[in-house]
Order: C-alpha cells, then structure tokens, then sequence
C-alpha cells in the first residue's frame, strides 16, 4: 500500500448540505430505538432526514413507525422522507412498503400498505 496523507478519516453520520436543504439519513432501526439520530440531525440544523427502511410487516406496527415518523419532526421541524421495502423477501418475511412524508409533525403524503407493484413514488412539495 502507497503512504496516504491522511492520518486521520472522520467516521460517522453524514450531513449533505446542499444550496437549499441540509440533508442527513438514519436506518431503518434508528428511528424506533430511543436516541435516534434524527433528535441530534435535526438540533444541527437538518432539515430533510431520509430513511431507507427494510421493515417488516406486523399487525398494527404500521401506526407505530407512523407516529414516530411524525414525532420525528414533530418538535424539531422539518422533513422526514420514509421508504420500505415491499413485496416477500422469498422467505417467511413480507415488507409492506407505505412510503410517507412527513412535514412538522403532519403526514402530507402516503403510499399504500400492500400492493402488487414492485415500485410505488409517493410525493409531496413542502416549504421548508
């Protein structure tokens, strides 16, 4: 290996500050674990946090990743965009998709639960 310059490479949450927005991302188990990031993204001044989700279907789990998704903009302000995984994953597991906005606590656009299509775009315009 070639000698780098570089003694030290920041490691961790990855803010993308673009010419109108701040942008950030959390998992999909981030935002149902106490600390989530988007408490601390947003107090940096985050607008749009993104959440690229592979959570699976359970009997009303649905109004409980809704209600944190609000909450999740709830206080602070902002954006949450939220995407799932839909269809069967092949084996016991089935991803119900219901990609949402959320805007300031309010939900301004929602995909449906199930579905047979493979894709589903669900959006919104918002004044951040």
């Amino acid at each position: 290996c070639p000698p780098s310059a570089a003694a030290d490479v920041p490691f961790g949450d990855a803010v993308l500050k673009l010419r109108d927005a701040v942008l950030a991302a959390e998992t999909c188990e981030e935002l149902f674990t106490p600390q989530a990031p988007h408490i601390s993204l947003a107090l940096a001044g985050v607008e749009v946090i993104s959440n690229g989700s592979g959570s699976h279907h359970q009997l009303r789990k649905l109004d409980t990743r809704l209600d944190l998704i609000r909450g999740a903009t709830a206080k602070a302000g902002g954006v949450y965009l939220y995407a799932n995984q839909r269809g069967c994953d092949g084996g016991r597991l089935y991803f119900d998709g219901c990609a949402c906005v959320a805007v300031n606590g309010a939900l301004v656009a929602q995909g449906g639960q199930f579905g047979l299509a493979e894709v589903e775009v669900v959006a919104a315009t918002v004044d951040l």
